[in-house]
C-alpha cells in the first residue's frame, strides 16, 4: 500500500465495493484503491505506484490488498 497519500476513506463490507468506490469517485481522479478486509476501510487515492517519488514508501500490510485503476486512459472501440 501507499503510505500516507490518501484522499479518501470509506468503509465497505467487500473489496468489490471498495473497487467500484474508486471507478465511480468524482471528488478527485481514484488512481488506486486499498482495501483492509480485518477493518473493513476503503482508502482512495489519486496516486498510484507509478505516479510517486520513489521518496514514497510501499507498505506490505498483511490483511490489506491494493489495487490500481487501469481504466484510466483507455479507448473504447464500438
Amino acid at each position: 500500500m501507499i503510505k500516507g497519500l490518501d484522499n479518501a476513506l470509506i468503509f465497505t463490507s467487500t473489496k468489490e465495493a471498495c473497487l467500484a468506490s474508486c471507478l465511480n469517485e468524482r471528488r478527485f481522479t481514484c488512481r488506486s484503491a486499498e482495501y483492509n478486509y480485518v477493518t473493513l476501510q476503503c482508502h482512495l487515492s489519486e496516486h498510484d505506484r507509478r505516479s510517486v517519488s520513489e521518496n514514497v514508501e510501499m507498505v506490505d500490510v498483511q490483511g490489506v490488498d491494493y489495487f490500481e485503476n487501469l481504466c484510466l486512459g483507455c479507448k473504447y472501440f464500438y
